[in-house]
């Protein structure tokens, strides 16, 4: 059996609707690549899984005994995946065109990167600011408390959404948001899988930067093209389950990478 090109693991909790999109898109832009689409079930009830497989036959589904969080679901399929390349996909993505096979050609023209995002698209086709630098202390204090009502769209909130990005260019980067993400599977067996002591979001920044601190490359591909509504539950309200979980995963974050990193917030030099 011909080993895949790529595994892609999408995880749903009941977005049927989204996961027939998702699938289809991969399905039908897929080009000459070996695609393993798996889906992971978190206890659905919307028949997510007949979904999926409707859209590709070949899908593969891991169905979960409880409901889980978005790191242990995906490391689930991220331990099944028999691909080269190891992909995390939201089912709020539509892959456009050419997307997939810029993204593993990236990777298959450059050993020494380690994981690759492609320029995610809002579903107006603006361009989302998913490349981000490493979270601050002072981008922290302005975006998960009630100072940003003074601060949002300040200075420090400006510095962490990378606002002065130039998304034409492939180039090296801090990290990208986990909508899109496809890493090489040496790098992940070198760093690990997602950290599970993440409740909820920072599973992105984390794994970019560890990523970084083992010498492996964090790669931007411009012309990759992948839409994805970026629904930022957390920043729709200051005090919600959502910012509680957020700031529990910042703190774990910052016990593992150390004070000074969120200090300073740089990246590693290698």
């Amino acid at each position: 059996m011909t080993r895949p090109d790529l595994s892609l693991v999408t995880v749903s909790t009941n977005e049927a609707d989204l996961v027939k999109e998702c699938f289809a898109s991969v399905h039908r832009n897929k080009g000459d690549l070996a695609i393993e689409h798996i889906l992971v079930d978190n206890v659905c009830t919307d028949g997510s899984a007949d979904v999926a497989r409707a859209e590709n036959p070949d899908a593969v589904v891991i169905r979960t005994p409880e409901k889980m969080g978005f790191a242990p679901n995906s490391n689930l399929g991220l331990k099944a995946a028999t691909g080269r390349y190891l992909g995390l996909l939201n089912p709020d993505t539509i892959t456009h065109e050419g997307a997939l096979q810029r993204l593993v050609g990236a990777l298959d023209s450059d050993p020494a990167v380690g994981i690759v995002g492609p320029r995610l698209l809002n579903f107006d086709g603006s361009v989302q600011l998913s490349v981000r630098r490493f979270p601050t202390l002072a981008s922290f204090l302005v975006r998960r408390t009630p100072l940003r009502a003074l601060a949002r769209n300040g200075r420090w909130d400006k510095r962490h959404l990378n606002a002065d990005f130039d998304h034409e260019r492939t180039q090296e980067v801090d990290w990208m948001l986990g909508a899109a993400l496809v890493a090489r599977r040496e790098a992940v067996d070198d760093v690990g899988i997602l950290d599970e002591g993440l409740p909820l979001y920072v599973d992105d920044i984390d794994w970019c930067l560890r990523m970084h601190k083992a010498g492996w490359g964090v790669l931007y591909v411009a012309d990759a093209e992948i839409s994805h509504i970026h629904q930022a539950v957390s920043d729709k309200r200051l005090l919600s389950r959502n910012t509680w979980l957020h700031m529990r995963s910042m703190a774990h974050f910052t016990r593992t990478h150390g004070l000074r990193q969120v200090v300073l917030g740089g990246r590693p030099s290698y």
